[in-house]
């Protein structure tokens, strides 16, 4: 353990132990919590425009993953300039938190309303690994070799985790099922007002804005293709002419990921129903 990581774990434990106190520290009030490639960019670009929400900059703070070792002020200092508004971020690598660091995110934020984005594990593992082999390298899908898309499948925190299914049972049984927020991707093009007013519910903002005012029904992604490398990183792109990749999907890498995912996509049909039967299916 280096010197860092070692301070960053004192500062948390005077916390813990009552001998410092976390009601000086702005910290925020909500969580977007996962998955990858499941609208999170769209919701952080509709969120930042309501009156009463403040979201951070970057987009993904990563602080409960990547930054755990700096001190918990830092992490407030993030939202100081949203005092008096509802604050959150949005980071999508906090789904594959372990068990121990999600015991102690509820004690640094426990009444922390979360969002959880949803997606055919399927179609998500195929657009984040078309993602990270493709466009951010700039080569076409069908050049990647069939062992490049295994091993990146093979990979994934989703899968390591033990599905979906498993990271929804973590976060629901730290923090409770009334503070985490189920969110759909299809919702994201089929109802996304009706989705973003379940989000603006859930973490207590009014539903009665301006809607002119909010690219709900824009297609935002993360810049990722070589044309979007000079935009800013934190925040997401219009894309007017975005397809889907998985209309690109191999046959077999179908066949893999279904075999790697069957009996995660059955736990999540036994749990949201018709919400994710046609999964199976696709």
């Amino acid at each position: 353990m280096n010197i860092s990581r070692i301070l960053g774990t004192i500062d948390k434990q005077l916390y813990f132990l009552g001998l410092r106190s976390l009601a000086g520290l702005t910290l925020p009030n909500f969580l977007g919590i996962g998955f990858p490639k499941a609208g999170t960019t769209w919701l952080y670009e509709n969120l930042r425009k309501h009156p009463d929400v403040y979201m951070s900059h970057p987009k993904e703070l990563n602080y409960f993953t990547k930054g755990y070792a700096e001190p918990l002020s830092s992490y407030a200092e993030k939202f100081r300039e949203g005092a008096g508004k509802v604050c959150g971020e949005i980071s999508p690598g906090y789904a594959y938190l372990p068990c121990n660091r999600l015991s102690e995110v509820k004690r640094i934020v426990p009444n922390a309303k979360l969002i959880l984005m949803l997606r055919n594990p399927i179609e998500q593992q195929w657009s984040h690994a078309v993602h990270d082999l493709a466009y951010c390298q700039g080569r076409p899908i069908e050049s990647v070799p069939a062992e490049e898309w295994r091993a990146r499948f093979e990979k994934s925190a989703i899968y390591q985790s033990g599905g979906m299914s498993r990271i929804v049972d973590r976060w629901t049984s730290a923090f409770g099922q009334e503070q985490v927020l189920i969110g759909f991707y299809e919702d994201v093009s089929q109802q996304p007002m009706e989705l973003l007013k379940r989000v603006f519910r859930h973490i207590g903002v009014t539903t009665d804005l301006d809607w002119d005012t909010l690219p709900y029904a824009a297609v935002i992604l993360p810049p990722a293709k070589p044309e979007f490398r000079d935009e800013d990183q934190g925040r997401g792109v219009v894309a007017s002419n975005h397809v889907n990749s998985s209309a690109l999907m191999p046959a077999h890498c179908h066949e893999l990921l279904m075999e790697m995912y069957e009996a995660d996509l059955r736990e999540l049909q036994r749990r949201f129903g018709e919400r994710v039967s046609p999964w199976l299916q696709f």
